[in-house]
């Protein structure tokens, strides 16, 4: 699908048009953004597969992946539908397979990838790149590499990036590369870039070029990559580890960030849900995020930083980001979790995923972001450490807390939502673990509270007065004095409780 953001139409290719059996001519649905009402379905060529917009003509792009053939036994055909005349269609012949189409606005010429090399159905020849005229929608033919599955262009500096996935290799033996075309000359200039790339980006304010490598290498057993293109030096090249398996990637051209969907996140079996790796894109630094199952795409709003990104096995979009402020939501202490009483200890060296909204009965919703959390192991012998954090992100290299000499031990975390609302718990040896709720972070809301960090600042030390050491089963009372900043107005507080017992017990 593809949006005028001019006159807020937006254009659904639909790759059988209204038959049930695929064995028809495709449609090309407008929808009016302001009612969300269906203007007009336009009849365009078979398996209509990629299509694009002209803002500046009023004129979309439909490629036709196999033309005026059901059978796919002829080249493609590219739509050009005028919405200025009543949505009134055209048809330009290209080569074999189009797969993916780009407008440059600037110059009015349109580019389409031909994926399936000139020579169906044998490939003998690779692919080729069709430039189209959009003021008479002539044409010129660009070869280019092996599978041209995708393309981007740069209209700034009228640069088309096309990402071959078998590189020159009509065996597919070899990595990838990209074909840069000069839009002014149609000259080519060849990059190589990693195992079977597909989706290609570009930050025109940057001038940097992405590539999703689908594979970290041809036998496809190590994670993807991403391939930085740097097209103010010469096209040199940089690699970026990403996830397993990505596909396809955008950029927040206002924060620099790039951000790649890989669809089996990190397990080479793709039996645990996806992640996306956001790339900075100064320093080129990653940071994971957990996802749903098998994100297939991802659409990012550089006006509100917020990247959505549908998850093809599960049926949920998953919201990164955005302008939303997370505010602190304070509850009655609750018990989420005791491994005791409800699934036993979590084996030493082994993780569990605990699925936080629902349990314990504690009304934890699954709007929840973030939990303030109090984690209490009882070991069995000793425990060298314990972490947590979101599930389906990179487990921590740091610890949560420790017990070497096998006591019951509490610390404090705030952790955020992973996949389904669940943090994920590691021990390195054998131990029961209890979790404890006192708030979560939500978008705000009636009844939300914002968080105001602040230097850390000890309120109460008994043993250096503040009424002495607490005697066994009594209460005591404290009010919270101005000396640590602390504004009368404050309605809940975020502490670090720390015990010098004389005994066994507990505190609450």
């Amino acid at each position: 699908m593809a949006v005028n953001p001019t006159t807020n139409k937006i254009y659904v290719a639909n790759y059988c048009g209204n038959d049930v059996n695929c064995f028809s001519l495709g449609t090309v649905t407008v929808i009016d953004g302001a009612t969300n009402n269906i203007i007009t379905t336009v009849t365009v060529g078979y398996y209509p597969y990629a299509l694009a917009v002209n803002p500046t003509t009023n004129k979309i792009y439909v490629a036709n992946f196999c033309g005026n053939d059901p059978n796919c036994g002829s080249t493609g055909t590219v739509t050009v539908i005028d919405a200025n005349n009543n949505y009134t269609p055209s048809t330009v012949n290209v080569d074999v397979g189009p797969d993916a189409v780009a407008v440059n606005s600037t110059t009015n010429y349109i580019y389409v990838a031909n994926a399936w090399c000139n020579t169906f159905p044998t490939c003998f020849s690779a692919g080729t790149v069709t430039a189209i005229n959009g003021t008479n929608n002539s044409t010129q033919s660009v070869n280019v590499g092996v599978y041209p599955y995708h393309l981007a262009l740069n209209s700034a500096t009228n640069k088309i990036y096309v990402s071959n996935d078998c590189g020159n290799d009509l065996d597919c033996a070899s990595l990838g590369t990209v074909t840069v075309i000069d839009g002014a000359t149609n000259n080519t200039t060849t990059v190589n870039v990693g195992a079977y790339p597909e989706d290609i980006a570009v930050n025109p304010t940057t001038n940097q070029i992405y590539v999703a490598n689908n594979c970290g290498n041809l036998s496809c057993n190590t994670p993807g990559s991403a391939t930085v293109i740097n097209a103010n030096n010469n096209y040199s090249t940089t690699t970026v580890n990403v996830g397993y398996h990505p596909y396809y990637l955008d950029i927040d051209t206002a924060a620099n960030k790039i951000y790649m969907a890989n669809t089996c996140g990190n397990d080479p079996n793709c039996k645990s849900p996806g992640t996306v790796t956001v790339i900075d894109g100064a320093t080129n630094s990653t940071l994971p995020i957990a996802v749903g199952d098998e994100p297939d795409a991802l659409a990012v709003n550089s006006s509100t930083h917020t990247v959505y990104v549908p998850n093809f096995l599960d049926g949920t979009v998953s919201v990164i980001g955005g302008n939303t402020k997370l505010q602190l939501v304070n509850v009655t202490p609750c018990r989420l979790v005791d491994t005791r009483s409800n699934g036993g200890p979590i084996q030493g060296g082994s993780s569990r995923n605990f699925t936080l909204p629902g349990l314990g009965g504690c009304n934890i919703p699954a709007t929840a972001a973030a939990y303030s959390l109090n984690v209490t192991v009882v070991p069995i012998t000793t425990l060298g450490y314990l972490t947590i954090w979101p599930t389906a992100e990179r487990q921590p290299v740091v610890s949560t807390l420790n017990s070497p000499d096998g006591r019951v031990k509490a610390n404090a975390a705030i952790v955020p939502a992973g996949v389904s609302g669940a943090v994920s718990v590691y021990v390195t040896d054998t131990t029961n673990v209890l979790l404890d709720i006192d708030a979560y972070f939500a978008p705000a809301a009636s009844g939300t509270y914002q968080f105001y960090p602040l230097t850390p600042c000890r309120i109460v030390d008994t043993r250096n007065g503040d009424g002495g050491m607490l005697k066994a089963g009594v209460e005591r009372d404290y009010t919270i004095p101005g000396n640590c900043n602390v504004p009368s107005s404050a309605t809940a507080y975020s502490f670090n409780v720390t015990v010098l017992p004389s005994a066994g017990g507990w505190i609450t």
